[in-house]
């Protein structure tokens, strides 16, 4: 089993009126796997021009290890459960492979409540 780096990029159209309970199930789901050694990062977007379109970008260790054990795990069964009837249509996964990572950590909300 490899545990080569990949990347899920998840577009997720929800109904309106439902984006505050999207939130809060993918924020339950966050909560969990961020325990997983696998797991890297994963970032929750919400498009600008779109308030009920998300997209979750999601980076783990080992694809295979992730869709026969992550996606198994208890903590994503309401999350999974509860999606398609929120959604207006299909979830669209794409599986995306990192050629470069750059990451600069710094203290942006304070930088932004700073007006910088």
């Amino acid at each position: 089993m490899t545990r080569e780096l990949f990347v899920l990029l998840v577009r997720i159209p929800v109904k309106a009126g439902f984006e505050d309970e999207y939130l809060s199930l993918i924020n339950a789901v966050i909560d969990e796997m961020r325990h997983e050694a696998s797991f890297v990062n994963a970032v929750v977007h919400r498009s600008t021009e779109d308030p009920t379109m998300f997209v979750l970008h999601e980076t783990w260790l080992g694809r295979d290890e992730f869709f026969t054990v992550q996606m198994k795990r208890s903590y994503r069964e309401s999350y999974e459960a509860r999606l398609p009837q929120i959604m207006r249509a299909p979830r669209e996964i794409t599986i995306l492979e990192p050629l470069r990572r750059e990451y600069v950590f710094r203290d942006l909300e304070r930088k932004q409540a700073e007006g910088s």
